[in-house]
């Protein structure tokens, strides 16, 4: 049976992170609840006390930071799935293990991005460039491709 499945995700790659690291994830945007401001050191912390937002946080402020369009990036599934493989009769029940995975879609595009200047232009001349550009290009049959991978780790190390 085949379900129609939502990927919401981002466009730099996180790996698989514990569940107790997602609520520090939220205090570190959460507001200052003496100032109900939002807390750049806060922010900061999170960022830079886990492996995981630190490299994220350095793709975010590389020359990657802003992406030129859909179709010249990738994308890094938010959430984490299980996969197990229940059609291979030959396998015992015992090996139809379970595995994790997160799904990425690599560009065949290639990367393209903007420098600040290009970016406050173009965003400041139509905010939705980027869903313009992927409107256009599917309306001229020139359909972009990405190369779907996925992310696997396995119950034990889990």
């Amino acid at each position: 049976m085949s379900k129609n499945t939502s990927h919401g995700g981002a466009a730099s790659k996180e790996g698989h992170s514990p569940p107790s690291r997602h609520s520090q994830s939220e205090q570190g945007n959460e507001d200052n609840p003496q100032t109900n401001c939002k807390d750049h050191n806060a922010k900061w912390d999170f960022w830079s006390l886990s492996p995981e937002s630190l490299h994220q946080v350095t793709i975010l402020f590389s020359d990657w930071g802003i992406l030129k369009t859909y179709r010249h990036m990738d994308g890094f599934g938010s959430h984490t799935f299980s996969l197990i493989n229940t059609q291979d009769d030959t396998l015992s029940e015992s090996l139809r293990e379970r595995v994790w995975c997160k799904f990425h879609f690599k560009t065949l595009q290639g990367h393209q991005t903007l420098t600040e200047e290009e970016s406050a232009k173009i965003k400041g001349e139509d905010p939705d460039h980027a869903t313009h550009d992927l409107f256009e290009v599917i309306a001229k049959k020139d359909y972009p491709k990405w190369r779907m991978c996925i992310q696997v780790m396995t119950e034990i190390p889990s």
